[in-house]
């Protein structure tokens, strides 16, 4: 974790000497970050795309080098690798901007620890992810006909929002299938397309981007669904492309007061006052005004947390049904 400086030399790459497109891969651990990627050849800055492209994974990223590369040639990459989770929801400059704290009071590395704990304090506030592409398979029972014989024909998932339904299935009591219906790529859906011939896709707004989202509830247009005859299978994917702000500034704000925490927690080693001849010094309590600062990270990350939204600690039953 942490920024990293990667040296070597062209014969590291796939390919033979001076041939072009040749693969160098790294050896990082964590997801390594777009910005700020660094590629220098023999001391000269690189330009992604034009003189090389990138894959940036959760381990060994790959870059290639699109003109010819010599096995003399000297390689620099200098890079960042994001959190071990690969599903932070911040980073460490946003945390150290926010803070006022650096690699000096908290280490990168330590950062990036709290952001993983960060990152599944907010996913369990929320019972929601805000993450790219998050791929479940969910398995419905039919509700029987209502009091005046009403068949379910809607089925309302757990994640939101939809990206893409890659299965939609009616299965038999044993599993196999009955039905097999239409399905929405994440292109479909970013387009504005949220029906297929057997179903709409129900929306509303999201008020973390001001939107319209599909909100989960499936619709079938001529379907209904009899108790013990076949259940429903769907395959989809849900989240953000890219993180909300909103969420990016709460995480920052929780990842902040643990860092304070850690750094109070003896990290630190100043002097709050100090006397010479001529003069006696007060700095102020550096533990007063890290007080302060957690003080004000967490009145930030209420506020906010009341926009993103909390899971619901109160459980209703009624006798209602979807139809």
């Amino acid at each position: 974790m942490g920024t990293v400086t990667y040296s070597t030399t062209g014969a590291s790459a796939s390919g033979s000497d001076g041939a072009t497109n040749r693969v160098l891969t790294l050896d990082n651990v964590a997801l390594t970050q777009s910005n700020p990627f660094l590629v220098f050849k023999n001391g000269a800055l690189l330009t992604v795309t034009t003189d090389y492209t990138a894959s940036h994974l959760a381990s060994s990223s790959t870059v290639t080098f699109l003109a010819a590369l010599a096995n003399s040639a000297v390689l620099t990459i200098e890079y960042n690798q994001g959190s071990t989770t690969s599903t932070a929801y911040c980073n460490y400059t946003d945390v150290y901007n926010r803070t006022g704290l650096s690699t000096t009071e908290v280490a990168s590395a330590i950062v990036d620890i709290l952001i993983d704990d960060t990152t599944a304090e907010i996913e369990m506030l929320t019972g929601r992810k805000f993450t790219n592409a998050n791929a479940v398979t969910q398995y419905f029972n039919i509700d029987r006909e209502d009091i005046i014989g009403n068949k379910q024909t809607t089925i309302v998932l757990d994640n939101y929002p939809i990206q893409s339904i890659t299965s939609c299935l009616g299965l038999n009591n044993d599993g196999t299938t009955a039905t097999t219906y239409g399905t929405l790529t994440s292109v479909q859906i970013g387009a504005g397309t949220y029906y297929t011939t057997d179903y709409w896709l129900d929306t509303s707004e999201d008020t973390l981007l001001n939107t319209d989202i599909p909100n989960g509830k499936i619709i079938f247009k001529t379907e209904s669904f009899s108790q013990g005859t076949q259940k429903i299978k769907i395959a989809y994917t849900s989240g953000y492309s890219t993180v909300p702000v909103a969420v990016r500034a709460l995480a920052t704000c929780l990842a902040g007061i643990r860092c304070w925490v850690r750094f109070l927690g003896g990290q630190y080693n100043r002097l709050d006052q100090y006397s010479i001849p001529q003069q006696n010094v007060s700095k102020g309590s550096i533990a007063e005004r890290a007080k302060m600062n957690i003080d004000l990270l967490q009145d930030e990350s209420e506020r906010l947390l009341d926009r993103v939204g909390r899971r619901s600690r109160v459980v209703f039953f009624s006798t209602g049904q979807n139809r």
